[in-house]
């Protein structure tokens, strides 16, 4: 039995988030709260495996605080972020801040329920709609924003496949196989869900 907590001071956010798992999850024990705090005093002994945490209109830094306080008084439990904003750096600081999931308000139904089945199963997972990233007036795809689920060095190998060279080539100036540098290649395209370097190209340098 997986123990699923929604905090979102909307009720109806709420009742809807709950309605959405229930119908498309089983053995789901789901609690509803309106804030961290009071799932703290209601359940003081209950340890959610996942957190579905909504986010309103405060700034990015008082969320980024609740987060790490989740974290801190559940180290193990997964959180995802429902936001009804969506700015790249702001997502880059929750997932930073140890967010795993983060779904865009402005999504249909069908990505909340393939972002909650990829983080039961611990995959980080990042969903939005083609939307204006106000902090830069920049149109943003889904497929850019998940940029930011490479790690560092996932990164620096795109970067260098951006730049034309090759897996042996990477493999020989990094130090590692060829195997090993052509795996985290077929991982950055996995996870960015592209077929090509060509792609890749116009994903990181847009």
């Amino acid at each position: 039995m997986v123990t699923l907590a929604i905090i979102d001071p909307f009720p109806v956010v709420r009742l809807g988030v709950r309605i959405i798992i229930s119908q498309n999850f089983k053995d789901i024990n789901i609690l509803d709260v309106d804030s961290f705090l009071l799932l703290s005093t209601l359940h003081p002994k209950t340890i959610p495996d996942i957190i579905i945490i909504g986010l309103g209109t405060e700034r990015t830094l008082f969320y980024v605080k609740i987060i790490h306080d989740i974290r801190v008084r559940f180290p193990y439990t997964r959180i995802i972020v429902i936001d009804r904003c969506i700015q790249v750096q702001q997502v880059k600081r929750y997932m930073e801040a140890g967010v795993i999931g983060f779904v865009s308000l402005q999504t249909d139904v069908g990505c909340l329920v393939a972002c909650f089945e990829r983080v039961l199963n611990g995959n980080r997972s990042i969903f939005v709609t083609d939307a204006v990233d106000y902090g830069k007036r920049e149109v943003i795809s889904q497929k850019q924003i998940r940029t930011i689920l490479l790690t560092q060095w996932e990164r620096e190998i795109a970067e260098c496949l951006c730049d034309g060279l090759k897996p042996s080539h990477i493999a020989d100036i990094a130090g590692k196989s060829r195997s090993s540098i052509s795996a985290i290649k077929n991982r950055i395209f996995q996870k960015l869900e592209i077929n090509n370097i060509r792609e890749l190209v116009e994903l990181m340098r847009p």
